[in-house]
């Protein structure tokens, strides 16, 4: 029984430790972003990120285009 008790324990303090670390965290990164801060490698994917969005819309305008044409073509 000794035993069982022990590892509930340890059990108890692993998710306890779990959580500290997670609230840590999310303090961290709130902080953070209250702040204003964003990291380089966060913003240089947010920029990636944007311009291949902008990049895509042109490719969905360009085929938007070809269509009305071919239906406008063939019509």
């Amino acid at each position: 029984m000794k035993l069982w008790q022990q590892l509930r324990w340890r059990i108890v303090a692993a998710n306890m430790a779990v959580i500290v670390v997670g609230v840590t965290l999310v303090v961290v990164m709130a902080s953070l972003l209250t702040r204003g801060y964003v990291p380089a490698a966060v913003q240089q994917a947010i920029e990636t990120t944007a311009q291949s969005d902008a990049e895509t819309a042109v490719l969905i305008d360009t085929f938007r285009r070809s269509i009305f044409t071919a239906v406008a073509v063939a019509g």
